[in-house]
């Protein structure tokens, strides 16, 4: 596959992500998140030498955060009342994110994992939508 291929799917899966939290999320939180992941990227790179396409890394991993994130709060959702369902989502959402990246590069993937819950524990305030619920009218 060549470089064009690889960032029109970076950019669709991007997109993708920014349209999931936008189900749930305000315009203000959702740029944050994106924006603070999209800085974590850029910090990895510039640490790691610029291993990679950067173009694609800046929108291929924050999407790929965001993504695993959704999936995970798909399969924990029977356990969202738990005290601990928070540092479980952190930790397998990391770990989803973790084995992406060991298929491209093992040896960055304990990186990608620590980098991932960092930045999940980092944004977790800005994942909860502080949005007034509308009340449910119940047939009386």
């Amino acid at each position: 596959m060549n470089y064009e291929l690889y960032f029109i799917v970076a950019v669709v899966l991007f997109a993708w992500s920014a349209w999931l939290l936008s189900r749930a999320l305000p315009t203000q939180n959702i740029a944050l998140i994106l924006g603070v992941l999209i800085g974590c990227e850029l910090a990895l790179e510039i640490i790691l030498h610029g291993r990679g396409f950067l173009r694609v890394n800046l929108l291929f991993w924050p999407a790929a955060i965001i993504l695993s994130r959704v999936g995970m709060r798909w399969i924990l959702r029977r356990w969202r009342k738990d005290w601990n369902y928070g540092v479980w989502l952190i930790l397998l959402a990391s770990a989803t994110v973790a084995m992406v990246q060991f298929v491209f590069a093992p040896k960055l993937s304990a990186a990608r994992f620590a980098t991932t819950a960092f930045c999940l524990f980092f944004l977790s305030p800005w994942f909860i939508s502080k949005l007034p619920q509308q009340p449910h009218n119940h047939a009386q």
